[in-house]
């Protein structure tokens, strides 16, 4: 009984470790670093599809708009590019979790100053 409950554990913690983690879902902003970077990551809430689409809320000056179009996540180099349209693109550096909960994004502004903002799942 012991070896049964002992091959459960281990395969529980196997799976949670080897592809429960998906980047998939809506992910909301909680911090942005350094604090004076915050008007340089507009994007304060996403939806990441699983067919590779994502709708997000925007901040720019004049208010909140909603966007959406394509995304692509690469699990390799660790970048999330979202496709605006008109061949536009962004491109950031994406940390998720081992447990899938907490996205870190990465990026420089326009001056070149590097900021961080930390995601979590709802």
């Amino acid at each position: 009984m012991r070896h049964v409950a002992a091959c459960t554990l281990m395969a529980l913690v196997a799976a949670m470790l080897t592809g429960c983690a998906s980047i998939h879902g809506t992910w909301e902003v909680t911090s942005i670093e350094p604090t004076e970077a915050k008007g340089s990551f507009e994007l304060g809430r996403f939806t990441l599809a699983a067919d590779g689409t994502y709708t997000a809320e925007v901040t720019y000056a004049e208010g909140l708009k909603e966007s959406n179009g394509q995304y692509v996540y690469d699990d390799k180099t660790d970048e999330l590019t979202f496709k605006l349209g008109e061949g536009r693109e962004r491109t950031y550096k994406a940390e998720l979790n081992t447990w899938g909960n907490e996205l870190h994004l990465a990026g420089t502004n326009k001056a070149g100053k590097a900021w961080q903002a930390v995601m979590k799942k709802k």
